[in-house]
């Protein structure tokens, strides 16, 4: 049975479905018969025989999606805050790398390259919160640079005591 043909069997006629071009154009998404749901965030809409369509199923799965991006978008955001806040606060900036915030923030322009090509609106705004997030670090390392907090020059001190016993 050929790919096609197992398609018409089990999910109907192949019909104009969801547009032009791309994979799944041209194919009827409507469920097979007692399908219950074709994805789990969709799980409460039980499907009643064939009489949901796929695409339907899918939209309401998309739609939800961008919530979920910007959320993880916001804790991004909210996990740099106690780093920049040591920075600015304690002007501290012990154990941390600017080569490693450096190789991120040059992933960051890359993802943001590919965001813009795609136009994903959520993965573009997240990597402009990163990348203000990477410079506002990069920039307090460079400020206090060789400066302690208390805390950490007590725990260097600590260090270098029991190192010479």
């Amino acid at each position: 049975m050929t790919a096609t043909s197992f398609e018409r069997s089990r999910f109907g006629s192949l019909s104009e479905g969801l547009g032009k071009g791309g994979p799944g154009a041209g194919r009827d998404y409507r469920a097979p018969q007692g399908a219950e749901c074709c994805t789990l965030s969709c799980a409460r809409f039980p499907f009643a025989g064939a009489s949901k369509d796929w695409g339907d199923c899918i939209s309401e799965t998309m739609a939800f999606s961008p919530i979920l991006g910007f959320a993880g978008t916001g804790i991004v955001a909210v996990a740099y805050i106690p780093q920049i806040r040591h920075l600015i606060k304690e002007h501290c900036s012990a154990g941390i790398s600017v080569r490693a915030y450096s190789l991120w923030f040059f992933a960051s322009v890359l993802f943001l390259v590919h965001a813009s090509m795609i136009k994903d609106i959520v993965f573009v705004f997240v990597q402009v919160v990163n990348l203000a997030a990477i410079c506002a670090v990069v920039i307090c390392c460079k400020r206090y640079e060789n400066e302690m907090c208390v805390t950490h020059l007590k725990n260097l001190k600590q260090a270098q005591s029991s190192d010479s016993e």
